[in-house]
């Protein structure tokens, strides 16, 4: 996890907890949505002057059945440059069995999320946020906010 994501998710954990357990949708969503509503809420909704550019994120996916997407996400900023993206990316499966949010939508009523399934879906955000770096983050660009540390 890098340094900024750590601090951002300790200090909007729980204002995303709340978002997402006033969700009614969860059976419609999918992954490109939780990445979304979780860099708005983390990155975004923080009181920084930089923010994503979550319009324009790109999900690359060339599995089938299973596989990984990737989503790289610009800053808002003219014409990004290489440095001036953070990236995540999910693993996905074929079914509830391999597959986290299968699983958890497999779990849910329809209706605010609660309990067990909650706790499935913050699984997948925070992992969502771990899985996060800042490519090109070195030489005279390099920002110790976006270096590695430990989990949250």
């Amino acid at each position: 996890m890098i340094k900024i994501m750590k601090e951002l998710w300790n200090k909007h954990e729980k204002e995303l907890r709340e978002r997402l357990a006033k969700r009614t949708d969860v059976h419609q969503m999918e992954y490109v949505d939780l990445v979304n509503l979780t860099f708005e809420t983390i990155f975004n909704g923080d009181d920084r002057e930089v923010k994503l550019n979550l319009k324009e994120m790109t999900e690359i996916d060339n599995g089938d059945y299973q596989g990984t997407m990737l989503y790289l996400i610009p800053f808002k900023t003219y014409q990004p440059a290489e440095y001036e993206y953070l990236m995540t990316y999910v693993r996905y499966g074929s079914c509830s069995v391999c597959d986290a949010l299968q699983a958890a939508k497999s779990w849910c009523d329809e209706g605010p999320l609660n309990g067990k399934e909650l706790k499935a879906v913050m699984a997948i955000c925070k992992d969502i946020v771990c899985n996060t770096i800042k490519p090109y983050n070195c030489g005279w660009r390099e920002n110790d906010e976006y270096k590695p540390v430990g989990e949250a």
